[in-house]
């Protein structure tokens, strides 16, 4: 799902609790307040550093759920604790954690650069462990996201190089194909 969507849905089911005073079982919001308080939910020990790092991100938010806070604590059990920050249930664990955010408006990312970018936050504090300084690790983020962003660039602008390349070798090649034919049409002929 992408940002747009969420924020589409979000403000869909915030109007539904305004005008009906509910929501219809087919419009669940994982970000929801209301529907998902955070009053009796035992939070994780780090997480109001991570919200106020993921704050400081362009993810344009302005709040979370009880749901939120229990993503983010099976985040914590499932990568960090088993000692596996790298494989795919962080991933995974961060794409749940961006959809029960409550977001103002759409944000200046994409799903996969937030992801990217939450997940060097976390892998570089170790689960915000470490002693670095919140501007220290957002610094990470942001070097790591230009580093990111420049492979991206050069990578293509290679290939691009590459596949003009490849089309001359092809032309090349059809050419050569051709005068081979037209050389044994002309044998035959003869």
């Amino acid at each position: 799902m992408e940002f747009d969507k969420i924020v589409k849905k979000q403000a869909t089911h915030k109007l539904f609790h305004a005008t009906t005073g509910g929501v219809s079982e087919n419009l669940p919001d994982l970000s929801c307040q209301t529907c998902y308080p955070t009053k009796d939910v035992i939070k994780h020990e780090r997480f109001d550093r991570f919200w106020g790092l993921i704050e400081q991100l362009d993810l344009r938010i302005e709040g979370y759920s009880g749901q939120m806070i229990y993503a983010f604590n099976k985040l914590t059990k499932l990568s960090f604790e088993k000692g596996k920050p790298h494989n795919p249930s962080l991933v995974a664990s961060i794409k749940a954690i961006l959809t029960t955010v409550e977001y103002a408006e759409n944000p200046l990312v994409d799903i996969p650069t937030a992801t990217y970018q939450i997940g060097i936050m976390l892998k570089k504090s170790k689960l915000l462990t470490t002693e670095h300084t919140n501007q220290q690790l957002l610094e990470k983020v942001a070097a790591a996201n230009k580093d990111r962003e420049a492979k991206k660039r050069s990578s293509s602008s290679t290939l691009s190089f590459g596949n003009v390349f490849k089309r001359r070798e092809s032309v090349a090649s059809d050419t050569s194909v051709l005068s081979q034919m037209d050389l044994s049409i002309r044998k035959s002929r003869n």
